[in-house]
């Protein structure tokens, strides 16, 4: 279980790394999205938090259009030290809207310039929705390279809370299981090989 634990941290260590991974903060607001409009790298992180000083109750921030393989999300902020965060990983514009102020904000991705064409021939992907999580029910989208492989979701003292095989290249697998608040790591492994890990967050 050690070594499991701390092969996850190399991976994590690895993919910020390749990427060059940059994180940006959104805020959300009666004025809409500030920054409107972002330029980010493949990999990069874009946090979306309430602005407490212009909010007017509840905002928002839902996916309208997305590139062929990102992940839509939608978040309702009520909480003003909480994060909700959309990870960069496919190149293309990324549209949101907020439908308390009823305005739109956007972030395109261009492609990284790191190591990671070097790998482009092993195809893999991992994304986890909704995240942060606020229920039981985690949905996490997958791509192998090879048909069989494993999600595995662990916490950070290295344990197994949850595991499940799965047969095909790329589908979508629903967890749904109790879990306490905190952060969780999710990882994808194909033949017993760790190939994406992402961070979970449980309010």
């Amino acid at each position: 279980m050690k070594h499991f634990y701390l092969s996850i941290l190399s991976m994590i260590a690895v993919s910020f790394v390749g990427y060059s991974q940059t994180t940006y903060t959104v805020e959300v607001g009666a004025d809409g999205f500030s920054p409107a409009s972002l330029n980010v790298q493949q990999g990069d992180q874009i946090d979306f938090i309430l602005n407490l000083g212009t909010a007017s109750g509840s905002h928002g921030s839902k996916s309208t259009s997305i590139p062929t393989g990102a992940s839509n999300w939608d978040y309702v902020m009520t909480c003003g030290s909480c994060l909700y965060t959309v990870f960069a990983n496919e190149v293309g514009t990324y549209q949101y809207t907020d439908s308390n102020s009823g305005l739109n904000g956007s972030f395109t991705v261009t492609g990284s310039t790191s190591g990671v064409e070097e790998n482009a021939e092993v195809k893999s992907e991992l994304s986890v929705f909704p995240n942060p999580c606020s229920n039981n029910e985690i949905s996490v989208n997958y791509s192998l390279p090879t048909n069989e492989g494993s999600v595995q979701l662990t916490n950070l003292a290295g344990q197994i809370i949850f595991s499940a095989a799965v047969q095909n290249k790329e589908g979508i697998l629903t967890i749904n299981q109790e879990l306490e608040a905190g952060v969780y790591i999710c990882t994808l492994l194909s033949e017993g090989t760790i190939v994406e890990t992402k961070k979970l967050i449980i309010k």
